[in-house]
């Protein structure tokens, strides 16, 4: 990875953050970010859980078992495709974490 160095400008601005080098300040900003991410999916799959009652995986299996009134109805698709695409996004700021100095 090539390595850029931040103008004057942003290193006054990173000043006020967590860190002693401007790469502890951005890996900082890195992991609070990830972190906005991961809460804000882990409230709105929470929202999901509360309304079906059961974890994505229970919806997911219920689903293509048939288990799931109406389905196909235009709501209720559309739940199942945001509530997995929540659970998708999770992943991807969960691998970040993983990955991450």
């Amino acid at each position: 990875m090539e390595a850029v160095l931040p103008d004057e400008k942003l290193v006054e601005r990173l000043q006020s953050f967590s860190g002693e080098t401007v790469q502890d300040k951005i890996i900082y900003l890195a992991r609070e970010t990830i972190a906005a991410k991961l809460k804000e999916c882990n409230e709105r799959i929470l929202d999901y859980e509360f309304r079906c009652g059961m974890s994505f995986n229970d919806f997911n299996a219920a689903w293509h078992r048939d288990g799931i009134p109406n389905k196909h109805s235009y709501q209720v698709e559309s739940d199942f495709i945001e509530w997995e695409a929540l659970e998708m996004e999770k992943q991807y700021w969960l691998s970040l974490c993983r990955t991450s100095p």
